[in-house]
C-alpha cells in the first residue's frame, strides 16, 4: 500500500526522469508547462510511466477533467490552466485513484 508521500515522491521522480531533469529540480509547486517546459508529448510519457509504475489505468479524458476541475475551483479559463497544473496536483491525483478516502 502507497503512503501518500511515498507517491508524492515517486510522481517526482517520473516527472524527472520523463523530462531528463534532475530529481532536485522537480518540486510539487512545479508547473509542468511554465516551470518545467513540458510539452502535450511530455504528459502523455508521464502518463503512462504513472501507469506502470502504479498499476492503475487513467480513464479517457481523466487528465482533461482533472485540468477542467483545476480551473472551475479558481474560477479561471482554460488558457490560465498551465498556472494550476502542477507536480504536486499531478500527484494528488495519483493519490486520489490509489487511496480515495484521502
Amino acid at each position: 500500500m502507497w503512503k501518500k508521500e511515498e507517491i508524492e515522491e515517486e510522481v517526482r521522480h517520473i516527472v524527472a526522469k520523463s523530462l531528463l531533469l534532475k530529481p532536485e529540480l522537480v518540486l510539487l509547486s512545479s508547473r509542468f508547462f511554465l516551470d518545467l517546459e513540458a510539452e502535450s508529448i511530455d504528459i502523455l510519457d508521464i502518463r503512462f510511466a504513472i501507469e506502470s509504475t502504479f498499476g492503475f489505468k487513467f480513464q479517457n479524458d481523466e487528465i482533461r477533467e482533472l485540468l477542467q476541475v483545476l480551473a472551475n475551483e479558481h474560477q479561471v479559463t482554460e488558457k490560465d490552466i498551465p498556472e494550476l497544473f502542477t507536480v504536486g496536483r499531478m500527484a494528488d491525483f495519483v493519490v486520489y485513484k490509489l487511496i480515495p478516502s484521502s
